[in-house]
């Protein structure tokens, strides 16, 4: 399937004047008001990580894929004072390589439970961006 069946940008803040009527059964819309559609989940996928994830070989290639966009999303997320870690079932939760040592005070971790950016699927990883409301996805009615 080419990229343009499975997903395309409807609707762009800055340039709103190309806003396009959705066709497609699955919405995304991004925390900076860009709004995807998608055929597939994989199309939503790619609304929130990029075209890139369409070149990923491999399942362990989109894996890393989710797990660089789930950091970033909760690196927004602490801005937003939520308590967020990338999680995977199979690791737990998944530190950043370039983080300072453990122990840093600068990576103190709060005394509450942490929301778990969850990067095993696709569907748990946009799932979990939905929770801590950073995309609102929707899906048409048939």
């Amino acid at each position: 399937m080419r990229i343009e069946e499975q997903y395309r940008i409807i609707r762009d803040p800055n340039n709103i004047e190309e806003t396009k009527a959705p066709r497609k059964p699955i919405l995304v819309v991004l925390s900076n008001g860009v709004v995807g559609e998608a055929s597939t989940i994989r199309g939503a996928e790619a609304i929130v990580i990029g075209t890139e994830y369409f070149d990923a070989e491999d399942a362990l290639d989109e894996w890393h894929y989710r797990v660089e966009a789930a950091r970033r999303e909760a690196m927004k997320a602490i801005a937003d004072d939520l308590y967020a870690v990338v999680y995977d079932e199979r690791q737990g939760i998944i530190e950043n390589n370039y983080g300072a040592e453990p122990g840093d005070p600068d990576y103190e971790q709060p005394d509450k439970e942490p929301i778990k950016i969850r990067v095993d699927t696709e569907k748990t990883f946009l799932y979990s961006l939905a929770k801590i409301r950073a995309i609102r996805p929707f899906r048409k009615g048939r």
